[in-house]
C-alpha cells in the first residue's frame, strides 16, 4: 500500500470507492482488525460513510463486540473477505482474531492508535509501506520487538514502538537500552516512539538526551538487578517522538 494508492488521484468515484474497499480489506488482513472510524476517517476521508457498509454486505467483514464504549465494535475478517485479500500473498498470513466470537484478547487500544498513526503519516508522505509482525520480512533486518515497520522509498525503515501505559524506572531503562543497541547496529535508520501523554514524552526525553545515565539491568520481572549503567548517546537524528491528541492523529516532535 503506497501513498500514490491511498490518495486514489485522478479516478472516477467508482473507480476509487473499489479501490478504497480492496486497500481497506488488505489493512485490516495486515493488522488483524480495525475500527470503522479508522477506515472510513482516517485511511480514506475522500470515501467516508458506506466503505465499511460496502465490505460488511459483501461478506468480506464482520463486527465484534468489544465490552467496551469505544470503540464498541471493531472489524475483522470474514472467511470470504480473508480467500479475496489472500489471493494477492504467496502464503497467507496468520489471521486469529477471525476465529474469536467476541473481543477477548489484549492491547486493543494500541493496536487501534497504531493503526491511526500509520494511516495518518502513510497519508501525509513520511513514508510509503508498513510491514505488521505477521508479515514476512518483519524484523528480518535485525530486530523483531518492535510493534511496526516503517518503509521508505529509498529502502530505509523505521521502527515503531507505541507505549500508551506509560513505561517508567528500570522498565523505560531497559526500553532505552534497547533503542541504543537498535540505533548502533544501524539497521533501522530512525526509532518512532508513539507516546500516549504529556508525561510519558518527558520521561522519554529526559532519558533520551544526549549524556543521560542509562541503568544496565539483569533480569526481567519482579526482582531484576542493576549492574552499571551506560551513556545515552546522541540519537537527536535517530529517534522521533510522536504525541497521540485524543482520536485525531499524532503530533511530532523531533
Amino acid at each position: 500500500m503506497s501513498n500514490n494508492v491511498v490518495r486514489l488521484a485522478q479516478r472516477s468515484f467508482s473507480e476509487r470507492e473499489e479501490n478504497a474497499i480492496r486497500h481497506a480489506l488488505d489493512w485490516v488482513y495486515r493488522f488483524g482488525l480495525s475500527e470503522r472510524g479508522i477506515l472510513e476517517h482516517t485511511l480514506f476521508p475522500e470515501i467516508r460513510d458506506g466503505l465499511v457498509r460496502d465490505m460488511l454486505a459483501r461478506g468480506w467483514l464482520r463486527e465484534l463486540e468489544t465490552g467496551e464504549a469505544d470503540p464498541r465494535k471493531i472489524l475483522v475478517l470474514a472467511d470470504d473477505g480473508y480467500g479475496e485479500v489472500g489471493e494477492n500473498y504467496p502464503f497467507p498470513l496468520p489471521c486469529p482474531e477471525m476465529t474469536m466470537r467476541s473481543w477477548n484478547g489484549s492491547g486493543l487500544h494500541k493496536r487501534l492508535h497504531l493503526q491511526i498513526a500509520t494511516a495518518d503519516n502513510l497519508r501525509g508522505g513520511l513514508f510509503e509501506g508498513f510491514r505488521t509482525p505477521r508479515m514476512p520480512g518483519f524484523g528480518d533486518i535485525g530486530d523483531a520487538g518492535m510493534d511496526l515497520e516503517w518503509l521508505l522509498p529509498d529502502g530505509l525503515v523505521y521502527a515503531v514502538e507505541v507505549d500508551l501505559d506509560g513505561r517508567s524506572g528500570g522498565e523505560l531503562e531497559r526500553f532505552a537500552a534497547r533503542v541504543i543497541d537498535r540505533a548502533e547496529r544501524g539497521k533501522y535508520h530512525r526509532t518512532v516512539i508513539i507516546l500516549g501523554c504529556l508525561a510519558t514524552l518527558e520521561r522519554y526525553r529526559e532519558i533520551f538526551r544526549k549524556g543521560a545515565r542509562v541503568s544496565v539491568w539483569d533480569g526481567e520481572g519482579e526482582n531484576p538487578s542493576r549492574t552499571g549503567f551506560r551513556i545515552m548517546p546522541d540519537l537527536n537524528e535517530r529517534v522521533i517522538f510522536m504525541m497521540m491528541e485524543n482520536t485525531r492523529g499524532p503530533l511530532r516532535w523531533r
